[in-house]
């Protein structure tokens, strides 16, 4: 405890005391936990798989069309698209010509 006249002496709880960190504010007024996030984005999986062509799907997006059973229609077009954004299949050879067509 610090004698009330001592004004040279400097309190231990100054010394321990952490100030707060400042960081950007939260993007919409509340921070969203990792499991909101998380949820946000497989829900716009799921959009892009029954509102988008495939032709725009990105890596993620055939991943869970060609595993989900739910999208068991659309997995040739998840494959195919897979397939042309990691050069397994060329789109513009004559051999694939028509497989896979926007």
């Amino acid at each position: 405890m610090k004698d009330q006249h001592d004004k040279n002496t400097i309190d231990i709880s100054e010394l321990l005391a952490v100030p707060k960190k400042k960081g950007a504010k939260p993007k919409y007024g509340t921070a969203m936990t990792p499991a909101m996030k998380m949820a946000l984005m497989r829900e716009k999986i799921r959009l892009a798989i029954d509102n988008r062509q495939p032709s725009v799907w990105d890596e993620r997006t055939c991943i869970e069309a060609m595993s989900n059973t739910k999208y068991i229609a659309r997995r040739r077009d998840a494959w195919m698209r897979y397939g042309s954004l990691n050069g397994f299949i060329d789109t513009n050879t004559p051999d694939n010509k028509g497989l896979y067509d926007d």
